[in-house]
């Protein structure tokens, strides 16, 4: 057995690092590239950068052999450098890596746009409002529209030349397994909502932990059993809702791989009486159409027996096959 662990890696020592090695722990660190591209925003409570001691943590981790990989959000100051911010990460030592899009609204506006419409957690007619009824704007820390399509598409292409099967990214992994004619593994890109619950503080239980906010909560596990909350109506109908897809991605030619992105990005008009699409509508839908040829000959490699680690003796200069 595996157990995972997501920290900031600030706090980790070699009594830590002995721990996590002992009790097989993966562990994934918080870190958004090189020092200057990581302390524009991981600032500790003091307001003071992060990098050096997640650095330092990092190294923990490498010297107690504990398996680790790393988790990048991409936001405005790391998103134009993609091979800089994969080379320092895999430079680092990491081979498992996920990149997390920075898109935000004001925790009141999010609340407002996809809470739900009772307040009783225990009601069990309590079910999603249908998506933002009118456009809000993007937080100033959030990705320029395009550019996280623009971030993974030269990633991947990096990626495809050197490491296929030496380095995993989550989204290529996922995309993988969208073209295998499995389910996703990137959590935004999933059919519907995992079963991956967050408990705060106060005890409040939460479907997701992009929704711990005032209008979300599933229950309180000091008062009622996790297990009841996690089995519940207003479980059942939080996961359920990312299922309920815009017009327009009905008839996408890649709803396959991204099933219209995670709901709290779907804050976009799409027109008059139609559900709002995702933020990243349009960085996904040119993602999966640049990398589909390649996907295609992966699959084929994959079904004929071959790793899929050959596709690096592909000539550069070979015609892609077109999207279809």
């Amino acid at each position: 057995m595996q157990n995972s662990l997501q920290t900031n890696g600030t706090l980790l020592d070699d009594d830590w690092g002995r721990f996590l090695q002992q009790e097989n722990f993966l562990v994934n660190i918080s870190l958004d590239g090189p020092r200057a591209m990581h302390d524009a925003y991981r600032m500790d409570a003091g307001d003071r950068p992060t990098w050096e001691k997640v650095m330092t943590g990092l190294r923990i981790l490498r010297r107690h052999r504990v398996d680790f990989g790393t988790t990048t959000v991409v936001h405005r100051r790391n998103c134009r450098h993609p091979r800089e911010v994969y080379d320092f990460l895999v430079g680092s030592g990491a081979r498992h890596l996920q990149f997390i899009p920075l898109v935000e609204r004001r925790a009141d506006e999010l609340e407002l746009a996809l809470g739900f419409a009772h307040a009783d957690p225990g009601d069990p007619d309590r079910k999603p409002v249908p998506a933002a009824t009118s456009e809000f704007a993007a937080s100033a820390q959030s990705l320029p529209p395009g550019r996280y399509g623009q971030f993974l598409r030269t990633l991947f292409d990096h990626w495809v030349r050197r490491d296929v099967g030496r380095v995993f990214v989550e989204q290529f992994e996922s995309a993988l397994a969208a073209w295998l004619g499995e389910e996703p593994i990137a959590c935004p890109n999933t059919r519907r909502c995992r079963r991956v619950f967050c408990v705060e503080h106060d005890g409040e239980l939460y479907g997701c932990d992009h929704y711990a906010y005032r209008g979300f909560s599933l229950g309180n596990v000091s008062r009622v059993p996790v297990g009841e909350l996690a089995d519940g109506p207003g479980a059942e109908a939080f996961c359920a809702a990312k299922e309920e897809l815009p017009h327009r991605c009905l008839s996408c030619p890649v709803r396959f791989a991204c099933n219209g992105d995670c709901p709290k990005h779907r804050f976009v008009r799409a027109g008059v009486g139609e559900r709002p699409v995702s933020y990243l509508c349009g960085d996904y839908s040119r993602f999966f159409r640049h990398i589909d040829p390649i996907m295609r000959e992966i699959v084929a490699l994959m079904r004929a027996g071959r790793p899929a680690a050959d596709i690096m003796r592909r000539p550069l200069n070979t015609p892609p096959a077109a999207f279809s």
